[in-house]
């Protein structure tokens, strides 16, 4: 069992998001912490949850990435899609996983839910995916438009974090020509669009 992410809505109620490798078999896997006692849970999700964003006590969203049952790598663990899965939680428990979007090709790196009907997910492709409570959004493919910016060739986004449905900020590398990571930079949202804040070198 690994955790790769954790939330606190408040003192004494947090949950973790992780993956429980049974004979290489990745199952999302979420534990909860209430009365002082940790309750594991499974999610349904077949592959590992990378993290997890609790804006209450009992509304969680955890994402992660979906492995296809059946086909394994080289070396016997199971070969992942990469497309990028949220898991609800509501007063009702855990529900069933939702495909952001199958056209990304890239695992969710960060999460961040400021309200329980506003969500913000970064992928390692460079993109940022929002939730309005109902539905997840298009693809805003920040890195992109940031590289394009600098002259480099791409870049991916290692973090997220929103205090609004207003105001996010993410944060992510550059890759140049010879594919080296350039420079450290961060993307500030205020509805929309993104827009470059101060480089960070």
């Amino acid at each position: 069992i690994s955790g790769f992410g954790i939330s606190c809505a408040a003192a004494g109620s947090c949950v973790i998001a992780g993956e429980n490798d049974d004979n290489f078999l990745n199952k999302g896997w979420v534990t909860e912490l209430a009365s002082g006692t940790w309750t594991p849970h499974t999610t349904g999700l077949g592959g590992g949850l990378h993290d997890i964003s609790c804006p209450t006590a009992t509304v969680c969203t955890a994402v992660g990435s979906y492995f296809e049952p059946g086909t394994t790598g080289f070396d016997g663990h199971q070969v992942a899609h990469i497309d990028g899965y949220a898991v609800p939680h509501t007063a009702a428990g855990w529900g069933t996983p939702v495909e952001m979007d199958p056209t990304l090709g890239a695992g969710i790196a960060s999460f961040s839910c400021p309200t329980a009907s506003f969500c913000a997910a970064a992928d390692s492709g460079g993109s940022v995916q929002t939730f309005d409570g109902t539905s997840w959004s298009m693809p805003d493919w920040v890195a992109t438009a940031h590289a394009a910016n600098t002259g480099d060739i791409g870049g991916g986004l290692a973090g997220v974090s929103c205090t609004s449905s207003s105001f996010c900020v993410v944060v992510g590398n550059d890759i140049d020509a010879n594919g080296d990571a350039n420079y450290a930079y961060a993307s500030g949202w205020n509805c929309s669009p993104w827009s470059a804040l101060p480089d960070i070198h």
